[in-house]
C-alpha cells in the first residue's frame, strides 16, 4: 500500500516503512513472483493496491 501511496518512492516508501531500500526492493520482487503482478507498473500496482485495500476493509468488519 505504501509503495502505491508515495509515488512508486522506493527511497520514500522505505523510510516511511523503516526497511533499508534493498530490502523493499526484495520485497516487491517477491509480490511479483507471488501475485505475477509488476509492482513497477501502473496498472500492475492499482490492482494491488485495489486487492489489499478490499483484504483491509474485509478485516475491519471481523
Amino acid at each position: 500500500m505504501e509503495w502505491c501511496e508515495s509515488p512508486f518512492s522506493s527511497s520514500g516508501s522505505a523510510r516511511r516503512l523503516r526497511l533499508h531500500r534493498n530490502s523493499l526492493q526484495y520485497r516487491l520482487k517477491k509480490i511479483r513472483a507471488l501475485t505475477g503482478k509488476d509492482p513497477w507498473k501502473f496498472k500492475d500496482a492499482f490492482d494491488l493496491w485495489v486487492a489489499f485495500s478490499l483484504k483491509d476493509m474485509e478485516n475491519l468488519k471481523s
